[in-house]
Formats: structure tokens, C-alpha cells, sequence
């Protein structure tokens, strides 16, 4: 492989590794303190009727996941990765069942689906030293 390539492998690498991990922080810091919306209009009426938590813990919950899926990035990209797009795939079914209109949402988040697992393909390649 030319250095070319791997500076290339490395920078796109390096951009995700810093993107995700800054993304999944905010969203968790963001979910459990409500700070930029209502997050509980997003979740799933199908959601809420089948598990016996109120919305707000549903919210703590998922906040504290995002928020260590972003820390695992920092010390397991490759692990990291795939929680990511594992939880991005939950969210894409919690959106698919809102029964709102949220389709731009939904696009976007799967686009973020296709990039964690970029994110992984790359994580196999790139070896954090």
C-alpha cells in the first residue's frame, strides 16, 4: 500500500474516531439533561407501552449508553464501532415505529449507521498505539 493510501486510511480513520466519539458524548450528555430538545417525542408509543419504565428513565438509560459507547470509542475503536451501529440500528427501528413523519431522520441516521461501520472496517485497519 502507498503512503499515499495509508495517510488517506488514517485521516478518514482519525475523523471518525474524533467525530463518533465527540457525537456520542453530546447525544448522551444531550438525552440525559434535555438540553438542546424534548427528547421523548422520539421514542415509540410501541416502546413505551411495552416497557414498564417511565419515559424520562427510558431517556437516563439511553443517554448513558451513548454516552459509553463515546468513551468506549476513545479506548476500543473497534469495539466501539459496533455498539455504535448496533445502537444506531435501535434507533432506526424506534424511529420506523413513531408513527411521525420523520424520514429526514431516519435517512440521516442511517447514513451514520453506514458510517460506524466504515468507522469498523477502518478501526481493523488502523492500530491505535
Amino acid at each position: 500500500m502507498s503512503k499515499k493510501v495509508e495517510k488517506s486510511i488514517q485521516y478518514a480513520f482519525y475523523l471518525l474516531y474524533f467525530g463518533f466519539t465527540f457525537l456520542m458524548v453530546w447525544a448522551g450528555v444531550d438525552k440525559i439533561f434535555n438540553i438542546s430538545q424534548t427528547w421523548k417525542r422520539y421514542l415509540s408509543p410501541l416502546l413505551i407501552e411495552r416497557v414498564p419504565l417511565p419515559t424520562e428513565t427510558l431517556l437516563f438509560i439511553g443517554g448513558v449508553i451513548e454516552l459509553a459507547a463515546g468513551v468506549l470509542i476513545l479506548v476500543s475503536p473497534r469495539r466501539g464501532a459496533l455498539v455504535v451501529a448496533g445502537w444506531l440500528v435501535c434507533i432506526l427501528l424506534n424511529l420506523a415505529t413513531i408513527g411521525q413523519p420523520v424520514m429526514d431522520i431516519i435517512m440521516r441516521d442511517f447514513v451514520l449507521f453506514c458510517a460506524a461501520l466504515t468507522f469498523y472496517k477502518l478501526s481493523v485497519i488502523v492500530a491505535l498505539t
